[in-house]
């Protein structure tokens, strides 16, 4: 990983895996050639929200992802998109006044399933790349997720610590979302 798109910049070590060992996928946000190299700016997982990296593009294998979500905060709505079609829209609960979801652009940087369906991730949770404005002495640094609850009367509520809940049946329907998805966060 590069700060820069060039061979002169200082590499950074990157750990390729996230904290469940599973395999990043970085989103690509831009291209550029520099002395005949291909670099890649890729999103990545790090404070401050928005952080981006370089890389050359023979270093790493890509692949299009034709998954993405939109969540409205004001509408308290969770959009599933495939191939640029909206596949399905979901009520969802958000954060609530002292803990806030955190606006912007992000992916998913992890998928992860619980066996406790009532516990407090509910049956499954897209670990996101960003993190919270207000929380960070919580595990992972106060990391953001879309995941699941068992109480359906939460949806259109701001109830959460900044994370995005969704009922379980409907989570369900999400597991399928790949790494490196993207999630864009609108107020």
């Amino acid at each position: 990983m590069f700060a820069a798109p060039s061979s002169l910049a200082k590499p950074v070590r990157y750990r390729p895996v996230n904290d469940w060992g599973q395999p990043l996928w970085l989103p690509v946000i831009g291209e550029r050639v520099e002395v005949g190299d291909v670099w890649i700016r890729v999103l990545l997982p790090d404070r401050p929200n928005g952080s981006t990296g370089w890389v050359r593009a023979r270093d790493v294998d890509t692949s299009t992802v034709h998954d993405r979500i939109v969540v409205r905060l004001h509408a308290h709505t969770l959009i599933h998109y495939r191939d640029g079609h909206p596949v399905a829209r979901y009520r969802i609960a958000d954060g609530k006044a002292s803990t806030p979801t955190t606006p912007g652009r992000f992916f998913v940087w992890a998928r992860v399933g619980y066996a406790d369906t009532t516990g407090p991730y509910g049956n499954f949770a897209l670990g996101l790349s960003g993190f919270s404005r207000v929380i960070t002495d919580w595990p992972g640094g106060g990391r953001m997720a879309i995941h699941g609850t068992a109480d359906p009367s939460l949806a259109g509520e701001d109830v959460s610590n900044g994370c995005i809940r969704l009922f379980n049946p409907f989570m369900a329907k999400l597991i399928d979302v790949p790494m490196g998805a993207t999630v864009t966060i609108r107020p």
